[in-house]
């Protein structure tokens, strides 16, 4: 049976966005099975050796469908905190994340779909991406979907700040010169790796996909950092915390709409936004443990 055509899931699902509870059943099954992983990564040197570091945040499978929507669409992002503090972000997804066929509708289509994108080219000029800028700037707002092993692919790329290659796989039906991204052009002072958002079914395999590209490179592996420093507050955890801040503010402000257009009359609650904490949402509903 697929649980996101059921009739259980939908009415569990309701009652667990609007009391931030779950009812016992069948979908409390899936409250503490992974669902999908948000990566960052950034570079640094450790010891004298590159090391490739990231940070994870993954959601319980219960919130895989209202995630990827919230990704794709990046509606009102530009007054979003992510934004706020961090500027535009390339999310890239991996396709064969399992999403309800509404949802999988809009990934086939992201590009049709990610509103904030559309406004940017909205008021592009005719002679829009005449140079390496203007590319990095459209990217940064793009969502791409690919495979698992094209997103690795990617991280690589983008490490090596081989951009002719980056861009020539990701934006592989663009009209564009990729060739300006040879040697000695500005684009090498350009860093895209640390505005990348990457979100994929399986974190562990991913990691470890990486590693086997990176295997030849003894100076070089991905890891979470030196030990003595993961306890410490960083750029990569605050992205990820600024992310899912706005991702719940979405599911709260989702249920107002609705309850405002009298979708939700049969249920007579008072909504909180309590229910949308992150020791609600990813504690007591989701798969952190700490």
């Amino acid at each position: 049976m697929n649980k996101y055509d059921s009739a259980w899931y939908q009415k569990s699902l309701t009652n667990l966005t609007l009391h931030g509870i779950l009812n016992a059943g069948p979908l409390e099954n899936f409250a503490k099975e992974p669902g999908i992983s948000l990566l960052v990564f950034k570079v640094i040197k450790n010891k004298g050796d590159l090391v490739l570091i990231y940070n994870y945040l993954t959601y319980s499978e219960i919130f895989t469908n209202s995630l990827i929507a919230y990704l794709i669409i990046k509606g009102n992002f530009a007054k979003s905190e992510t934004f706020k503090e961090w500027g535009d972000i390339f999310t890239i997804i991996d396709k064969d994340i399992d999403t309800h066929p509404n949802i999988t509708w809009i990934k086939e289509r992201c590009y049709e779909y990610n509103e904030y994108l559309k406004q940017y080219l909205a008021w592009a000029p005719d002679n829009f991406l005449n140079n390496y800028y203007e590319l990095f700037d459209m990217a940064k707002k793009y969502v791409l979907v690919t495979d698992n092993d094209l997103i690795s692919c990617l991280v690589s790329s983008a490490y090596e700040r081989d951009y002719c290659q980056f861009f020539s796989k990701a934006f592989y039906d663009f009209n564009f010169d990729y060739s300006i991204f040879e040697a000695n052009t500005p684009t090498k002072d350009l860093c895209l790796l640390k505005s990348c958002l990457f979100v994929v079914k399986d974190k562990d395999l991913f990691i470890e996909n990486l590693n086997k590209i990176f295997k030849g490179n003894k100076q070089f592996g991905v890891n979470q950092g030196p030990k003595k420093l993961r306890g410490e507050a960083n750029s990569l955890k605050n992205i990820l915390y600024d992310l899912d801040k706005d991702f719940r503010n979405s599911l709260f402000d989702q249920i107002k709409y609705h309850n405002y257009k009298g979708n939700l009359n049969s249920f007579n609650i008072e909504i909180a936004l309590r229910n949308y904490t992150y020791e609600n949402v990813h504690k007591k509903l989701g798969v952190v443990e700490l």
